[in-house]
C-alpha cells in the first residue's frame, strides 16, 4: 500500500508540475519520456529554451536530496537520447539551448530550481 501512495503521489507531483510550468508561459511537448536507460519527468520549452525538469515530492525529507549523481547520470543520458531521437522537433521549434530544471513539493509549497545541474 506504501508504495502506492507514493507513486500517487508522484503523478500527483507531476500534474501539479505541469499546471506550474503552464502557468509560467512554458509549452510541455513530453511527459515521462522513457528509454531503457531512465525516465524524465517533463520536457519543456520557454523562449527557444528546452528544458529538461525532475520533479520531486515529499513530507518526509527534502526531495532535493535525493537526487543523486546517479540520477544526475541517467538525466544526461536520456536527454542526449530526446535529442538525438527528436532533431527536426527541435529544429522545428528553433531551440537555441537546452537546460536541467528541478520542481520539488515540499511540505505543501513549491521550488523551482532553474539549472539545477549541468551537462
Amino acid at each position: 500500500m506504501r508504495k502506492r501512495n507514493k507513486k500517487e503521489k508522484g503523478l500527483q507531483a507531476e500534474i501539479n508540475a505541469i499546471k506550474y510550468l503552464k502557468n509560467k508561459g512554458f509549452e510541455v511537448i513530453e511527459k515521462n519520456y522513457r528509454t531503457k536507460y531512465g525516465e524524465i519527468d517533463i520536457i519543456c520549452v520557454k523562449d527557444s529554451i528546452l528544458v529538461f525538469v525532475e520533479v520531486r515530492s515529499s513530507d518526509i525529507f527534502s526531495p532535493i536530496e535525493s537526487i543523486r549523481e546517479r540520477k544526475i547520470k541517467k538525466i544526461l543520458e536520456v536527454s542526449k537520447i530526446f535529442l538525438s531521437e527528436n532533431q527536426d522537433l527541435v529544429n522545428k521549434m528553433e531551440i537555441e539551448g537546452f537546460r536541467f530544471d528541478v520542481i520539488i513539493f515540499e511540505k505543501g509549497k513549491i521550488f523551482h530550481i532553474e539549472d539545477a545541474f549541468r551537462a
